[in-house]
């Protein structure tokens, strides 16, 4: 079972590159869809300075990432693979929503 939060490796050998991981956002009460709202986590080097609420940086294992809160999209719950698990940052569950409402309301 997967967590709202949980960070995983990204799969996907197209995007993993610039992209190598990603954060489930949806709630643990929709456990029962098939699939999972997620959230990228890019490499910082990547945002090119140009901070935004919409992009708030995270930590993983010392590395600085951030959330590329436009790219949001979903991912089938059966490519969910418990060795892929790197952690759960529910610590950043208030930048995370930040993240969303600045990227629907530009604010």
């Amino acid at each position: 079972m997967c967590f709202q939060f949980d960070v995983y490796r990204n799969p996907s050998g197209r995007t993993r590159e610039y992209q190598p991981y990603f954060m489930i956002i949806q709630h643990d009460y929709y456990d029962d869809l098939s699939t999972r709202l997620i959230l990228p986590l890019s490499y910082r080097k990547n945002l090119n300075g140009q901070f935004h609420p919409a992009v708030p940086l995270v930590n993983i294992d010392f590395q600085t990432f951030f959330l590329n809160t436009a790219g949001i999209t979903h991912v089938d719950k059966k490519k969910l693979n418990n060795k892929d698990y790197i952690c759960n940052l529910r610590s950043a569950r208030s930048s995370v929503i930040s993240a969303i409402d600045a990227l629907i309301t530009n604010t």
